[in-house]
């Protein structure tokens, strides 16, 4: 059966009594053909079976953490509309994020389109996400790097940013971080690997990695 399909059950999962009421309900109702059973989060285990699963906003880390590991899609209504929320659910393994007061068109698209594997969040959020992965993929390139070993975990995304020639401000927005934070660990990175500058910086990875490459590339 289609999670779309007229007379499909799904639970909503609320943490709290004061978290759903049923105007809420009846209006998520309303723009769907399924039927909703209001759920506290500790009825999980019972829906095993649940092709899809919503979760009322807001929501804790524990409560999402059970939830992902159901083979349901997982996907949260009522959300606010909050770039960093969004991106943290994202993160956490929800499926999709559907905004308070949804319009018709948009839900059964949304519903339509993680009932087939796709991920539904705002575009932005999804870039922003791309980059995040990307950015560890890179880290994970450069942390055998002997020369910078030494940077932790958060300093070698913020050492990748600044390869990138991204300011402070961009830096900020791309990793979820404040300005002072930024410049902490750029002040960090640059005593680590005995630098004065950014553009001293990029000067320091070329030559680590030429360093690093003893033998050219096999083509």
């Amino acid at each position: 059966m289609s999670i779309l399909e007229h007379g499909s059950v799904a639970p909503l999962f609320y943490r709290e009594k004061s978290d759903i009421n049923a105007r809420q309900v009846a209006s998520f109702v309303n723009l769907t053909n399924i039927q909703i059973k209001a759920e506290p989060y500790d009825a999980c285990h019972q829906y095993q079976d649940a092709p899809i699963i919503f979760i009322s906003h807001p929501v804790c880390h524990k409560q999402i953490s059970d939830l992902v590991k159901l083979p349901g899609k997982v996907v949260l209504i009522d959300g606010p509309r909050n770039e960093k929320i969004e991106f943290w659910h994202l993160n956490k393994g929800i499926d999709g994020y559907l905004y308070k007061n949804q319009d018709r068109d948009e839900l059964e698209l949304a519903l339509q389109s993680v009932s087939v594997g796709e991920l539904w969040y705002q575009r932005k959020v999804m870039t922003k996400y791309i980059k995040v992965r990307g950015n560890e993929t890179k880290r994970d390139t450069v942390k055998d790097n002997e020369k910078i070993k030494n940077l932790s975990r958060r300093e070698i995304d913020v050492y990748l940013c600044l390869l990138q020639g991204s300011s402070n401000q961009q830096i900020a927005d791309n990793l979820y971080i404040s300005i002072p934070t930024v410049k902490t660990h750029v002040s960090n990175i640059l005593r680590k690997t005995n630098t004065n500058s950014r553009i001293d910086l990029i000067d320091f990875e070329l030559a680590s990695a030429n360093t690093s490459q003893s033998e050219p590339p096999v083509s």
